[in-house]
């Protein structure tokens, strides 16, 4: 995997969480009235929809507070309750089905990734069943309770996005770590071998120590993202220590930029200017 894509997975976390805002509870927007009503009428009709609304958040119909308009006004907020709603759980659900195929394409251990996997599906299925269950209902309390439990859960859900797809980056840059440590031995012995010859390593020497020195800064700045994801428990400190975390993971993004640039380099110094015709690393 390429450096630019250590952090996607946690980059796409933050860009899906946008995609299912706002809050599913929230009420949806009155239908407009239409300019072409006469203006005696438009005024009554603006305060039984007023009513109408206060009515459907006490709990009650508002068929019942107004024999003619509540009716219709009833089934237009109904229609709108339902269209936003179920178009909000709708994109919950594509967001997740995203995460999935981002978390199934990941450097997870397969036994973790499995163990995500089955609660990402579960997730998925618990949406379905409730966008269902909108799609099919007749009444505004219900489907506003409704969206209400999927707000709680979205919110939860949101919190393990952010906590397991900083780990996951984590564990990818990690693996970019170790990767450039074990270029790290090579060249140590390339260096060896190159002394042994007489050859004068000093420059390379030097640059090899900055490459150590930024693989070393990736790995703390990589730890500490890891801590701050790991504190992420609950929707109050989620957003705080992802966005700390995420920071970190830049950090340690640029210090692995820095450390390939010191390879280039190192590669330069022996191969381009003719220090050694053969390959000591």
């Amino acid at each position: 995997m390429e450096l630019k894509n250590v952090i996607a997975i946690t980059v796409l976390a933050m860009l899906l969480l946008c995609m299912a805002e706002p809050a599913l509870s929230q009420g949806p927007s009155l239908p407009a009235t239409s300019a072409s009503e006469k203006k005696d009428t438009f005024s009554d009709k603006l305060k039984n929809s007023i009513n109408a609304l206060n009515e459907v958040k006490k709990g009650s119909d508002p068929a019942e507070t107004n024999a003619t308009n509540g009716k219709t006004i009833y089934s237009a907020q109904l229609r709108f309750a339902k269209q936003y709603a179920s178009g909000s759980l709708e994109r919950i659900i594509e967001a997740i089905g995203v995460y999935r195929d981002r978390t199934e394409d990941s450097v997870l251990p397969s036994d973790k990734k499995e163990n995500i996997l089955t609660q990402i599906d579960s997730n998925i299925t618990w949406f379905e069943s409730k966008k269902k269950a909108i799609d099919s209902s007749t009444n505004v309390n219900e489907i506003k309770s409704i969206a209400r439990e999927a707000d709680n859960r979205w919110n939860q859900i949101k919190v393990d996005i952010k906590k397991e797809s900083g780990i996951i980056s984590c564990d990818t840059m990690d693996g970019q770590i170790n990767d450039a440590k074990n270029v790290s031995g090579r060249i140590s012995s390339g260096i060896n071998y190159l002394k042994a010859q007489g050859k004068d390593t000093s420059a390379i020497e030097k640059k090899f120590e900055d490459y150590n020195k930024n693989i070393m800064m990736a790995e703390r700045f990589t730890l500490e993202a890891r801590e701050e994801f790991n504190k992420i428990n609950n929707p109050v400190n989620a957003e705080l220590r992802f966005r700390l975390g995420l920071q970190k993971l830049k950090q340690a993004q640029n210090k692995m930029n820095d450390a390939y640039a010191d390879l280039k380099e190192i590669y330069r110094l022996v191969y381009g200017n003719q220090i050694s015709k053969s390959r000591p690393f």
